[in-house]
């Protein structure tokens, strides 16, 4: 079992794979440790998959698994309209969209954390 914190990661531990989700192929982008039957570890595992047209149909987060599902246009992107969240494999919440409309002109600083400066969370070497 693994003991880093998840802080500890690096942009290689990701893991790239085919895998099915509702016996559909996925693309699988994971990191953290997983059993040798594949159970993800709740502390450890994080994954996100995403199907042949970008969609991020299915996330796995500290033992918290989500199903993303019927797609629509918004905007220029396309968002579910429906979402099932999983904990412990059991249905512990299910999410339906029925509208989505633009929020119109926002208060510049609406999304701001009091106390916390905005910084950068990669650095790029030349």
């Amino acid at each position: 079992m693994w003991s880093r914190p998840l802080s500890a990661f690096f942009e290689a531990d990701w893991r790239i794979k085919r895998d099915s989700v509702a016996s559909i192929n996925r693309i699988r982008l994971a990191a953290g440790y997983e059993s040798p039957s594949g159970d993800p570890d709740p502390e450890q595992f994080r994954g996100f998959w995403f199907d042949q047209a970008g969609n991020l149909v299915k996330t796995y987060l500290r033992g918290v698994e989500t199903r993303r599902s019927n797609f629509s246009p918004f905007a220029g992107f396309r968002f579910a309209q429906e979402i099932q969240v999983f904990q412990n494999k059991a249905l512990v919440m299910l999410i339906k969209v029925n509208e989505v409309t633009s929020p119109g002109d926002l208060p510049d600083g609406l999304f701001e954390i009091k106390g916390h400066a905005e910084g950068t969370a990669f650095t790029e070497f030349r």
